[in-house]
């Protein structure tokens, strides 16, 4: 008898459409993905369901994605991974910043 593997559920949180379908393109084949637009919506959903790992978007209108990362970590939710990533289409000049503050 095989013992089924359980999949990661990743939150993936970017106002951007095209960010959010890439990421849910390269993980879906391997983990669980759900979308949210914004940091507001991305906490509610982290009330309700179990996730396993949040990306964020860093750059959003409203609360960013490293507000969002501080209240996850304030929250202390055990066994939760959560990054701030850049945006896919960087400015010129910045480099990448991962994790929360």
């Amino acid at each position: 008898m095989q013992s089924e593997v359980q999949r990661a559920r990743v939150l993936v949180v970017d106002d951007e459409p095209m960010n959010r379908a890439l990421c849910k393109r390269l993980l879906s084949s391997e983990h669980d993905v759900l979308e949210t637009v914004d940091g507001p919506s991305a906490l509610a959903l982290l009330q309700k369901q179990p996730i396993d790992l949040v990306l964020l978007d860093v750059m959003m209108p409203g609360m960013n994605g490293f507000e969002v990362c501080a209240q996850i970590k304030a929250a202390g939710r055990a066994g939760l991974s959560a990054g701030a990533v850049p945006d896919l289409a960087q400015r010129p000049g910045t480099g990448p910043r991962l994790g929360c503050p």
